[in-house]
């Protein structure tokens, strides 16, 4: 991950000692993560499990992935919309945090029931149980 902001900030030129240097190392080390998951999903897991049908369980995470994401966008439009144009008060700060989290976790649940994540659950306990 380190060695990925490294290279980063020597072609891009930027002073990595700033904040936004710190959320680029760690954009580096999930798509890195990821990658390394999804080697280990798809080469290493059918090996040990045998021949196993993955859509089910591609069709959860995608699920998740995407009602994560309206969520956070969701939480972030509340914050930086309604939230930012009010001023940097601490009690306006702390509102912004739980009314742009509570929205977002209510969106988060609403979604996960409309694309029916738990018949994936049930999915995911039977090839746990294997």
């Amino acid at each position: 991950m380190f060695g990925g902001a490294a290279i980063y900030g020597l072609v891009t030129r930027r002073n990595l000692a700033t904040m936004a240097g710190y959320l680029v190392m760690a954009l580096i080390g999930i798509i890195i993560a990821s990658v390394v998951n999804i080697v280990i999903l798809f080469f290493l897991v059918p090996r040990k499990v045998g021949k196993t049908d993955f859509a089910p369980l591609g069709r959860y995470a995608a699920v998740l992935t995407a009602a994560s994401v309206v969520a956070g966008l969701a939480g972030w439009l509340i914050d930086r919309y309604v939230f930012a144009p009010l001023g940097p008060s601490l009690w306006l700060r702390l509102a912004s945090v739980v009314v742009s989290g509570s929205v977002a976790l209510v969106l988060f649940y609403a979604l996960c029931l409309i694309l029916r994540v738990g018949e994936a659950k049930q999915y995911l306990k039977r090839f746990m149980a294997r």
